[in-house]
């Protein structure tokens, strides 16, 4: 009874100092203090998180429409809801800051008391429990990594979701190892892993196949698989009103999956998690040691190496699942700490009063967590004090003062900068919906809208220095006169500029004027813009029925101008869709132009939540709709919403008056029926099952009633002619049976081995990150036949993806570096023609003339000149003016060696008056001057120049050579005083040089020397 006691009083106070630890970070005055909190995406979730209790809250619905980002995108479609749900129903209670900040480091201090009851459902007994939940310190401090999710530096930079998802997480795997034990609690588990996967989707992916290991665990196969599936099956009823409409809808989500590159050992293997890894180490080896001894090896450790496994097969799949691989780390670091703190535990339990060791272990854990933490307590201070708490707050609330409007303003566009950090976070501009009802185009939920690749090219464009994240798209360079029209396109009134290379830029367009400068910042008006969201077509739309839609309307917006034909996307229109159009074509018209048609259609637009409402005054008159499209937008008024360039809608109006309204489609109303069917399903089985307990009367006596009773979806609730063992009775009875025990267990291995394998396959063929990466390898130890090769592979497989312009720019420096110029001219010239807005262009452009210039072909100095011209501010410019001026020397040099002595001359003295270049370039093309002279015989010229040399550059190495060639000009016309002169005088200066020995020959032939 005494040890009871020392161990609840053990656990409950190493909790509670574990709970004392993370609030002296997270302190109380911070998280209660009613100031928007920054840093990270933070901001932009908190954002989503006031317009979800503003509006979604009110009117009971999870999903919505936000037009605050992103040229309005579907909010919480395709994001995870639980949080900030959670945060609505809080902020009925506290300040929505408030309500937020909490919610924003739930996960966090739950995952302690969610280890902590992991491994104690598991049966783990004293004191493996507590050392689990002191082992969550050092995994929540790391500080290697701040974008793969579960600790706190992922947590402040914006993955909450992630750590709340990982905390209920782990309770559902912990209450389902021990469920599938009994076939109990088979509901209660289905709904922890939805509110899982309703959290984040890696923490529903981990959850949903780390189970399998329990269905091999022992030869009741077939009962453990269909409690599997009963528990899944539950759980996607559960989601299907959230899950169905995504899965459905993701043709109308822009992909962002990539591929992780270890730059360092140190990112897999934080320095804080050593002793974690350390121990889990040894704890493998005995596993091992017992399983090759034949020996029980336990299964609950099992359990979390086959967590670890599941974990490093979807990092590998992660890219063909449209997931970012990165995230599954975490998971697989959590379980190997969890493993450690296990094999701890079971060393103390055979320590006498182990409690003190335990208690010593956990503090020394909070020593080291609090020794290798660096950065984290002030990032918490930077991101809960708030906006308001900035030095730049006064400058942020000015801005956002004076851009207040509302959603029916047009859009407000900001210049990507990394100072933008000052204000509380990089991303401070994407808050403008919150801060000045105001909307903006960027945004944190870049796959929930398939305008984001043209919204983050538009950012490349009126930035200096881009974020570009899609990897599947490229990005420009900054060009605000290539901008305006893509500005006009999204309806942006307003822009707002950090850097002085775009301000320098904006202050010559005439389009734009300067409204207001406010610190750093300065805010111009797009003049040119009428501020409509909708707007009368000028030029007739074409009909593309093509399935490429994506990748051609980019191309489409890349070539845009004011005048570029519109294009319908509809892969398979209808009989009454045809008539709209005269022109139909499976072919996208990128780069064709439209002679412009007036027009007076008049034309009112209201902007409200979830609807827009217009009156035209041309009925039939194809009109565009500046918002996102999506399949949830229906419409009135009209017979359809068409997708229309670049991601937008387009409606033809059959009356004057027409609204559309984002609500439900197909796949939302399939989802909410899945999910009532669920509800119903166990509504009905807990019913039956009870009414029979009942009528039995042996429902606590039974044990095999109990379990009926218990579980929901039991067997006997199925009509008997549903049920395996009524229709195939002898295939049910094999299945049970040893060997068809084993023949599920094979089966099940060898359909996950079989996807494994195929996804692996794909990537490694399909992807050109990882192609690109593998050449960056060889790039880097000069191996350039290797990497040219995979270079090309991933230049030539996604050519128009971030990756593949990067590896065709590569591509071409390899060949460079390997002097094969011919092809380097033929990459390079690709690059700079499809995609002369590309960040590599000025670099290809100068290596294009350097491979000309190695081939002795003129024409290289146009391409220097080209550099100069369209890119005077890149460094490639002022490489490309040395080279030009060695260029010119070079081509005196060519013209020289043939005789071509005038010719030469002329190059020489262009080289000779550039006032950039260094003294002895000038001197050497001085020289080179004069000697045309003399070779052309022009004594007099030539001794003018030398004598222009020898004055201009007296210290230089040429003066010497000058002084000697002076005494031959002067020979040559007979002034042999000023001849002997300037031989002696090159004895003199320079005796050791050739030319004194020629001097002292000469004079001594004259008879002149002393």
């Amino acid at each position: 009874m005494e040890n009871g006691k020392i161990r609840f009083w053990t656990n409950s106070i190493l909790l509670l100092l574990i709970l004392g630890f993370l609030l002296s970070y997270f302190e109380p005055r911070l998280l209660f203090s009613e100031t928007t909190p920054t840093g990270g995406d933070t901001p932009s979730h908190f954002t989503a998180a006031a317009l979800f209790r503003s509006f979604l809250l009110r009117h009971f619905q999870i999903t919505g429409w936000d037009y605050g980002n992103l040229a309005g995108y579907p909010l919480f479609q395709y994001y995870f809801p639980s949080p900030f749900v959670l945060c609505a129903i809080l902020s009925l209670l506290l300040p929505m800051t408030v309500s937020f900040k909490i919610v924003s480091v739930l996960g966090i201090f739950l995952l302690p008391f969610s280890a902590f009851y992991f491994l104690k459902k598991l049966d783990f007994q004293f004191p493996v429990p507590i050392l689990g939940a002191g082992s969550m310190l050092p995994f929540l401090f790391v500080e290697s990594q701040s974008m793969w999710g579960g600790n706190i530096p992922s947590m402040l930079a914006g993955e909450f979701p992630y750590s709340l998802g990982m905390a209920i997480a782990l309770v559902y795997l912990s209450n389902f190892y021990v469920g599938i034990q009994s076939g109990r609690s088979a509901v209660r588990n289905a709904l922890l892993l939805a509110l899982a996967g309703f959290s984040h989707g890696c923490a529903l992916l981990v959850s949903g196949a780390m189970p399998l290991f329990c269905t091999v665990q022992d030869s009741d196969t077939l009962r453990r698989v269909k409690y599997y599936v009963k528990v899944h099956a539950l759980a996607f009823l559960f989601l299907a009103f959230w899950l169905l409409p995504w899965v459905m809808s993701q043709n109308f989500m822009s992909p962002f999956n990539f591929l992780w590159v270890f730059r360092s050992w140190s990112e897999l293997f934080p320095r804080v998690l050593l002793p974690a890894y350390l121990l889990a180490s040894v704890s493998g080896f005995y596993s091992l040691y017992f399983f090759l001894r034949k020996k029980q090896v336990d299964g609950r450790l099992l359990y979390l190496w086959f967590g670890a496994l599941v974990c490093v097969v979807f990092f590998h799949i992660g890219y063909q699942l449209n997931v970012v691989d990165i995230r599954f780390i975490p998971f697989l670091q959590l379980f190997v700490t969890l493993i450690g703190a296990a094999f701890l535990g079971s060393i103390l339990q055979r320590i006498p009063a182990r409690w003190s060791f335990v208690v010593a272990a956990v503090l020394l854990g909070m020593v080291w967590s609090e020794y290798n933490s660096t950065t984290i307590r002030n990032w918490i201070k930077w991101n809960y004090e708030g906006f308001e708490k900035k030095p730049l707050w006064p400058i942020l609330h000015e801005v956002t003062t004076f851009l207040r409007g509302s959603f029916q303003s047009p859009r407000v566009v900001y210049e990507h900068s990394a100072q933008h950090d000052q204000f509380g976070s990089i991303r401070t501009f994407e808050s403008l919906p919150y801060l000045s009802d105001r909307a903006t185009l960027e945004g944190a939920y870049l796959q929930s809208s398939i305008n984001s690749p043209f919204i983050f090219y538009l950012q490349s464009e009126v930035s200096e220095v881009t974020s570009c994240p899609l990897p599947d798209y490229h990005c420009a360079s900054l060009d605000l006169q290539r901008a305006l029209p893509q500005l006009r396109l999204f309806n942006a009134g307003q822009l707002i500029l950090r850097s002085d290379a775009a301000k320098k830029q904006a202050r010559l367009l005439p389009e734009l004027g300067l409204e207001k400068v406010v610190g750093p910042l300065e805010i111009y008006r797009i003049a040119t813009n009428d501020g409509h969201y909708v707007v009368p077509l000028s030029c007739a739309p074409v009909l593309y029925t093509g399935t490429q839609w994506k990748r051609e309307s980019f191309r489409w917006y890349r070539n845009y101008t004011a005048n570029s034909i519109p294009v319908v996307m509809e892969q398979n229109p209808a009989t009454e869709d045809l008539r709209h159009f005269s022109r139909i074509t499976r072919v996208f018209p990128v780069g064709e132009q439209c002679m412009p048609e007036p027009h007076r259609c008049q034309i009112q637009e209201s902007i409200e939540h979830d609807r827009i409402r217009i009156r035209s005054s041309c009925i039939g008159h194809p009109l565009l709709i500046k918002v996102t499209y999506h399949p949830r937008w229906k419409v009135k008024g009209a017979a359809k919403v068409y997708l229309a360039t670049p991601g937008f809608m387009l409606i033809f109006p059959q009356s004057h008056d027409v609204e559309l309204r984002f609500g439900w489609a197909g796949p939302n109303y399939l989802g909410i029926v899945s999910t009532w069917f669920g509800i119903l399903l166990v509504t009905f089985n807990i019913s039956f099952a009870r009414a029979r307990g009942r009528k039995l009367g042996e429902a606590k006596t039974d044990e095999r009633s109990m379990q009926t009773t218990a579980s929901p979806l039991a067997l006997r609730a199925v009509p008997s002619r549903l049920r395996l063992h009524s229709r195939l009775p002898a295939m049910a009875r094999w299945l049970e049976s040893p060997r068809g025990s084993w023949f599920l267990k094979i089966s099940i291995g060898a359909i996950a081995t079989t996807f494994v394998l195929t996804m692996l396959l794909a990537v490694q063929r399909n992807d050109s990150n990882i192609l690109f990466e593998k050449g960056l390898k060889y790039y880097f130890v000069k191996d350039f036949e290797s990497a040219q090769s995979y270079f090309r592979q991933a230049a030539e497989t996604n050519p128009e993806s971030s990756f593949g312009i990067t590896s065709r720019f590569y591509w071409g420096l390899c060949l460079y570096r390997q002097n094969r110029y011919q092809e380097t001219i033929e990459v390079f010239r690709t690059l700079v023609e499809q995609f002369p807005e590309s960040m590599y262009t000025p670099e290809a452009m100068y290596h294009i003339g350097l491979s000309l210039q190695a081939k002795g072909s003129p024409e290289y100095e146009k391409y220097f000149l080209r550099t100069i011209q369209q890119y005077p501010n890149a460094s490639w410019a002022q490489f490309s003016r040395e080279r030009l001026k060695e260029a010119n020397f070079d081509l005196g040099m060519r013209h020289f060696d043939h005789q071509e002595f005038e010719m030469a001359q002329k190059y020489f003295r262009q080289a000779s008056q550039d006032q950039t270049a260094t003294f002895q370039y000038r001197a050497r093309s001085q020289y080179f001057v004069a000697i045309c002279d003399f070779k052309s015989e022009n004594w007099q010229q030539a001794a003018r120049e030398f004598k222009r040399l020898i004055s201009a550059y007296p210290d230089s190495e040429w003066v010497a050579e000058a002084l000697y060639h002076l005494g031959l000009c002067y020979t040559r016309l007979r002034r042999q005083k000023l001849a002997e002169e300037s031989f002696r005088d090159v004895w003199v200066r320079f005796p050791k040089t050739r030319w004194a020995g020629y001097a002292r020959g000469i004079l001594n032939q004259q008879g002149n020397h002393d």
